[in-house]
C-alpha cells in the first residue's frame, strides 16, 4: 500500500559494530530508531541501565518532548537499526503517537521509582550504625535487580483490548490495542 511505501522510504538501514555509541545522553534528538537485529544497552548518568533488543525502538522521547536524550545507547552486539528523521517521524507516526506517548510516560514512572528507591537505600545506609556520612553502596547486580523490579511489566496478549484497526496489507493486520 501507499502508506507502507511511505514508511519504507522514510527508514534508513544503518549498521553499528559492537561497542559503538548510537546516541549519547544529553544530545539533541533528531532521529527515531528501530532495532531490526541485535541488542543494545542503555545507561543513564543516575545509574539506571538495561538492555533492549530486536524488535524494539528508542529515541522517541526526545522527538516528542523536545528534551535532550535521556540515555546513552550503545551496541551490545553488531546491530542493524532502522533510522527515521524527526520530520518523517512526525509526519508518518501520527496515528500511533498515543502508543509512543504512553511509552514515554512509562519511562518517567520507571525513573521516578528507581530514584525513590535509590534515595531510600542511601538514607538507610547513612543512618545505620557506621556513623559515617557516606551513602550505602549497592552492587551493580543489586542495581540491576532494583531496575528490573520497577520496570513496567508486560501484560498477557489475552489481556489486551482491541481499540481499532490501523491498517492491513500483505504482511497482516495492524490493530491498536490497550492493556
Amino acid at each position: 500500500t501507499e502508506e507502507l511505501q511511505l514508511v519504507a522510504d522514510a527508514l534508513e538501514v544503518t549498521k553499528y559494530k559492537r561497542g559503538a555509541v548510537v546516541i549519547e545522553e544529553g544530545e539533541v534528538g533528531d532521529k527515531f530508531y528501530v532495532i531490526q537485529k541485535g541488542t543494545c544497552t542503555w545507561s543513564k548518568s543516575n545509574g539506571e541501565h538495561g538492555n533492549i533488543e530486536a524488535p524494539a525502538f528508542f529515541g522517541e522521547r526526545a522527538l516528542r518532548t523536545k528534551a535532550k536524550r535521556a540515555a546513552t545507547i550503545t551496541a551490545k552486539s553488531d546491530v542493524r537499526l532502522l533510522e527515521m528523521t524527526k520530520t518523517d517521524f512526525d509526519a508518518l507516526l501520527g496515528p500511533v503517537i498515543e502508543i509512543v506517548d504512553d511509552k514515554i510516560r512509562s519511562y518517567r514512572r520507571m525513573t521516578e521509582k528507581f530514584e525513590k528507591e535509590k534515595r531510600k537505600s542511601e538514607q538507610m545506609g547513612s543512618g545505620s550504625g557506621g556513623g559515617g556520612d557516606a551513602p550505602m553502596k549497592i552492587s551493580a547486580a543489586a542495581a540491576d535487580k532494583m531496575v528490573d523490579a520497577y520496570r513496567d511489566k508486560v501484560c498477557e496478549l489475552r489481556d489486551l483490548k482491541t481499540v481499532g484497526v490501523l491498517g492491513k496489507g500483505a504482511f497482516g493486520l495492524v490493530s491498536l490495542v490497550l492493556d
